[in-house]
């Protein structure tokens, strides 16, 4: 084993007369470059185009800062949403947790019973987004009532179903078609009955499918 050691360590010594070539690349750059240095207090020293300082590098690097820092706070908010949807998520579990407790201690006697620990409560600080929301606030008109904008309300989970399936009545518009002036002519349709009969209200087999589940 000894023996292998000093042949791999004899191995490994440089040549006489051969020079490593990575110093030899150094020298051949120092022949070139040597005497060529140029101070910058010379009168014929002129700055590299990739040294130059000019308004529009300054303008780049304050936008690419500004967009670094817009990343930084961004991906920050999208964690602490994260962890407001967790919170969200195991509060709905333990209340289910408490309301199957409950049914349990119904079929049980007292002496059995265990108390449920407190459960922590969603509060509106968890929920920054509606401090920028917009309320839209108009003065009376003069015959004294008060003059209300319809609004489009965005519908999800089981309100955007039962929407789809005419279970609720659809949300308003948020322009309201005008109604018709007086002695003007209203349109009529003529609706063909072939159409007509198309137009029936039975369920098709996945609204079927899913009024079933619920």
């Amino acid at each position: 084993e000894r023996r292998k050691q000093w042949i791999i360590f004899n191995s490994k010594k440089p040549q006489e007369g051969v020079n490593d070539p990575e110093e030899e690349n150094l020298l051949e750059k120092a022949k070139e470059t040597i005497g060529d240095l140029k101070l910058k207090t010379a009168l014929d020293y002129k700055v590299p185009m990739h040294l130059r300082e000019s308004t529009v590098k300054k303008y780049k690097q304050l936008l690419l800062a500004r967009h670094r820092q817009y990343y930084i706070r961004h991906d920050f908010n999208l964690a602490v949403l994260r962890l407001r949807d967790q919170k969200c998520s195991l509060i709905d579990y333990l209340n289910k947790l408490k309301g199957r407790l409950l049914e349990i201690h119904e079929e049980i006697c007292p002496s059995q019973q265990r108390q449920f620990p407190e459960i922590p409560k969603v509060e509106l600080d968890d929920f920054p987004e509606q401090n920028v929301d917009v309320v839209v606030k108009m003065s009376q008109s003069q015959t004294g009532r008060l003059i209300t904008i319809p609004t489009v309300q965005c519908r999800k989970g089981d309100a955007l179903e039962k929407e789809v399936l005419l279970t609720n009545k659809p949300t308003t518009t948020l322009y309201p078609p005008p109604p018709p002036e007086k002695g003007k002519p209203t349109k009529v349709r003529a609706v063909d009955p072939e159409i007509a009969a198309l137009c029936n209200d039975e369920d098709t087999p996945w609204e079927a499918e899913v009024r079933s589940y619920r």
